[in-house]
């Protein structure tokens, strides 16, 4: 859930949902991890599932994916991290996932070239930079859109109206116009 889940979904499916709830009262140290994913504590988060691990590699079936899983975790996390923010200095957000600059700066590269966060890096001031996409000209052509679509409705209407009004009604071929008595 953690590795796929989107935060609402985490919300309504994993952390409200009764039967699964149930099943997480069992094993509280899942249930602590999970919510803190939730909460935005990733620290705490990724040393929990850090020490999770080892038993996880003792699951038959799972063992062969924890690896993969635990990548796929750390990566959702960093991108939530840093969606509501256009900057971010790298030295919190390090310390926030338990891990260097040097060693975030790589993971937010390779995050970067996967096109999992749109942002730049700027090495020197150790800051990362949301790359926005141009609101003017995104609003300047969502006004031409809705512009040409008034345009293509009004004249529309204007053909409608010219054609009630000059009485020209299009019948179907096949079907002989009905007499109509006029009194």
């Amino acid at each position: 859930a953690l590795a796929s889940f989107e935060r609402e979904d985490l919300k309504s499916k994993v952390l409200e949902n009764p039967s699964f709830r149930q099943s997480l009262e069992l094993v509280p140290e899942i249930r602590e991890l999970i919510g803190d994913f939730y909460a935005s504590r990733y620290a705490s988060c990724l040393s929990s599932l850090q020490a999770l691990k080892p038993r996880l590699l003792l699951d038959l079936y799972l063992s062969s994916h924890v690896e993969d899983l635990y990548a796929r975790i750390r990566c959702k996390a960093l991108v939530q991290f840093f969606s509501p923010y256009t900057s971010v200095y790298m030295a919190p957000m390090a310390e926030a996932f338990n891990t260097t600059v040097a060693g975030l700066e790589k993971e937010l590269v390779q995050l970067i070239m996967q096109g999992k966060i749109q942002a730049r890096i700027d090495s020197h001031n150790k800051i990362l930079y949301a790359r926005q996409a141009n609101q003017r000209n995104a609003t300047f052509q969502q006004a031409l859109e809705m512009g040409g679509d008034l345009v293509r409705d009004t004249d529309a209407a204007l053909l409608r109206i010219n054609l009630l009004r000059h009485d020209l009604v299009v019948r179907c071929g096949h079907n002989p116009p009905q007499q109509t008595n006029h009194a």
